[in-house]
């Protein structure tokens, strides 16, 4: 009987020392939800918008199909494009060409920026727009004299913005370049 109880007590001992017994209870870790990866420098949002470009109506605005009955409209963060429509501006056909040649057609991200709202007074979505390789559409827009860094309404962005227009005015691209030398007003 001794060995018996010696044995059940051991048994038991063991058991309660490697937690099988002894109640479970959630720790902290493993409750609450895992941390969200940090935002890259073109990333704005856990969890961005995808979808497809369908049509470009100008450099600066964008059609994107992200599965809703009709696609939405997205003025791009942190550029202004010479104008196409209501009386046309220097460099405003090129910047548009290159929206179109660079966006339609494509799979993108649709990124909010945390200084901006959601939407414009005209009800178009406030979005980055990130191309497939991860590249921002407005960095490279800017870079390549397509766009000028829009200082109206700054953005987290705004830095880089600076320095890929400072890049463009040294070498002259696109709007910085004949014939428009950065006036691209009537």
């Amino acid at each position: 009987m001794r060995t018996r109880l010696l044995g059940y007590g051991l048994l038991c001992g063991l058991l309660v020392g490697c937690g099988t017994l002894s109640p479970t209870y959630p720790t902290p870790s493993s409750t609450t939800a895992p941390a969200s990866p940090t935002p890259s420098s073109t990333s704005a949002s856990v969890s961005p918008e995808q979808g497809t470009v369908t049509r470009v109506v100008d450099g600066d605005t964008v059609d994107v199909d992200i599965g809703g009955v009709k696609p939405l409209r997205v003025r791009v963060l942190g550029i202004d494009t010479p104008e196409v429509f209501g009386g046309k501006e220097c460099w405003g056909p090129e910047a548009s060409a290159f929206g179109k040649e660079r966006l339609a057609g494509q799979l993108v991200s649709l990124e909010i920026d945390p200084k901006q709202g959601a939407t414009d007074r005209y009800r178009r979505a406030l979005r980055y727009v990130i191309l497939s390789d991860r590249s921002n559409y407005s960095i490279l827009a800017v870079e390549t004299g397509n766009a000028y860094n829009y200082k109206k309404y700054p953005v987290r962005i705004s830095p880089e913005l600076g320095a890929a227009e400072q890049r463009a005015q040294v070498a002259g691209l696109g709007l910085w370049g004949p014939p428009c030398f950065g006036k691209t007003e009537g």
